[in-house]
């Protein structure tokens, strides 16, 4: 593990997983798809390489 990954707050704490949630609900609240699309990507980016271990696996 990196340092990044080791260090990083729980995704409940941290600031960039809230704002991309939140942005992604603002644009699903507003029927921009598209945008809400690219912030479910950015987060599960993110989610991947700051938080690992707290990624939600596929059914």
């Amino acid at each position: 593990m990196t340092s990044q990954t080791t260090d990083a707050p729980e995704p409940d704490a941290c600031p960039t997983c809230h704002a991309l949630t939140t942005t992604e609900r603002q644009a699903r609240a507003t029927h921009d798809h598209s945008r809400a699309t690219d912030y479910r990507i950015l987060l599960r980016r993110h989610l991947d390489t700051t938080h690992p271990a707290h990624r939600p696996t596929r059914l």
